[in-house]
């Protein structure tokens, strides 16, 4: 691995905050690398259980290009071995921003979300996750 970010990662519930609902009781994110593509695969089950999939994949090169749902586009910015950003948009507008963050040991994983509303007001997710066992 290249970079602290890049591995499986387990959802540590407890250490996970949510401005709106619950943090998810269990989550799995998935970060690999192929050449410059970055390929992001999140699983969850929320806490009444429902469970969710999603599957992106980006090019850290702050260009923005389409990504995950149709009509949705992204950029990604990595900065240094330990730091990801990224930036979703619709509809030509910045709706969504997202920090990751591995600890200098590459141990944890903090993901710091933040969602546009149409209605103009925004939430806040932080997701603590703790590195998965090989």
């Amino acid at each position: 691995m290249q970079y602290a970010y890049e591995g499986s990662w387990e959802l540590v519930p407890e250490l996970s905050h949510y401005d709106e609902g619950k943090p998810p009781k269990s989550g799995r994110y998935v970060i690999t690398q192929t050449g410059d593509e970055i390929h992001f695969q999140i699983e969850w089950v929320e806490a009444d259980g429902t469970p969710h999939l999603i599957d992106f994949k980006g090019v850290a090169d702050g260009a923005i290009r389409p990504a995950g749902e149709e009509g949705i586009k992204a950029s990604f910015h990595r900065k240094g071995k330990t730091l990801l950003e990224s930036r979703a948009y619709q509809a030509g507008q910045e709706v969504s921003y997202a920090f990751r963050r591995a600890s200098d040991d590459g141990s944890l994983l903090s993901v710091i979300q933040f969602y546009k509303h149409p209605d103009g007001t925004r939430t806040m997710r932080l997701q603590t996750y703790r590195r998965a066992e090989r």
